[in-house]
């Protein structure tokens, strides 16, 4: 994880941020852009939970460290890990909640023992797991998960809200951005990348399927803004980051050989298990909230590609 502190006189602000991979990387570099913060990055081991629990006592020691006596003091815990996605057996999910239990019960802790400290939680979730099949999803939608992926983020919403300490949900739709080493890529980043390499990219869905794609840099500079701002109200928020504006995968597809200047090989998996739109309502978008463009965004993934080599090598994407 990376612990993220304010320094100066005026009352600390502490962010503990779990999970660093395409969102929580995007998150750390634009809250240190925004204001400052020292970093330090921090171990945590999630696939032994003897080692998990012992260095989360290690991170609850340094997290009350930071905060430190004065009043007025802000802790802001992030969830933003986790490599479960859409076609994750319950194995891999079951795993996933019981991390995340770990982390809820050390930042039930730290709001426990750091009564002077203003503690807040800001956890990402998956618009895409808890509306899957839906169309125009709106604030009056109902999440219906279809699969074990999105009983895990229902599941930990519930587990949240159920904690009693102010929290912020930030449901997002598909998000895309720049491949980091080890990191997950989507829809976007995968066809692109795949095409850079000239190998075929399996497609679970139709050509027609509509999905709506979010772009990490700008989810990371909303919620930082978000974080870095004044607590706000003492319940439970939820919002949703979205674009508002459906592509088909067709047309992905066409804006990735457009760039390319070259026509891409695409399989389309048997079956199609993921074929069905997952589309949301421009209504439900947080105001201050302004998705910018998939083609343009498109183009820093090539270029940021290119520079880093990740265009000749690298993960098997497919």
């Amino acid at each position: 994880m990376i612990l993220l502190r304010s320094g100066g006189e005026a009352p600390r602000h502490t962010i503990g941020v779990f999970g660093a991979g395409l969102v929580g990387s995007a998150l750390v570099e634009s809250l240190c852009s925004l204001s400052g913060m020292r970093t330090a990055r921090l171990p945590l081991d999630w696939t032994d939970s003897a080692e998990r629990d012992r260095q989360l006592e290690q991170i609850r020691a340094r997290i009350a460290e930071a905060c430190g006596p004065p009043e007025g003091a802000r802790l802001t815990l992030v969830w933003s890990a986790g490599r479960a996605g859409f076609a994750s057996g319950r194995g891999q999910t079951a795993a996933e909640l019981e991390n995340f239990r770990a982390v809820l019960a050390l930042s039930r802790r730290c709001a426990e023992e750091l009564p002077n400290a203003v503690t807040r939680l800001v956890h990402f979730s998956s618009a895409g797991g808890l509306f899957e099949g839906q169309r125009l999803v709106d604030s009056r939608s109902v999440p219906r998960p279809r699969r074990p992926y999105g009983e895990l983020k229902e599941e930990q919403e519930r587990l949240l809200l159920a904690t009693r300490i102010p929290a912020v949900i930030v449901r997002l739709s598909s998000v895309y951005g720049p491949a980091g080493a080890g990191q997950r890529t989507g829809l976007v980043s995968t066809l692109l990348l795949n095409g850079i390499r000239r190998r075929v990219s399996s497609i679970y869905g139709s050509m027609d399927t509509l999905r709506d794609f979010v772009w990490t840099g700008d989810v990371a500079a909303f919620v930082s803004r978000l974080i870095l701002g004044e607590p706000g109200t003492n319940g439970a928020q939820t919002i949703l980051l979205a674009s508002g504006r459906p592509f088909s995968i067709f047309e992905i597809q066409k804006i990735i050989e457009d760039l390319l200047g070259y026509k891409i090989y695409v399989s389309h998996a048997p079956g199609a298990p993921n074929r069905e739109d997952i589309t949301f309502s421009r209504a439900a978008l947080p105001p201050g909230w302004v998705p910018s463009d998939l083609r343009a965004n498109a183009g820093i993934v090539y270029r940021e590609a290119m520079r880093t080599g990740f265009g000749s090598g690298g993960a098997d994407l497919r």
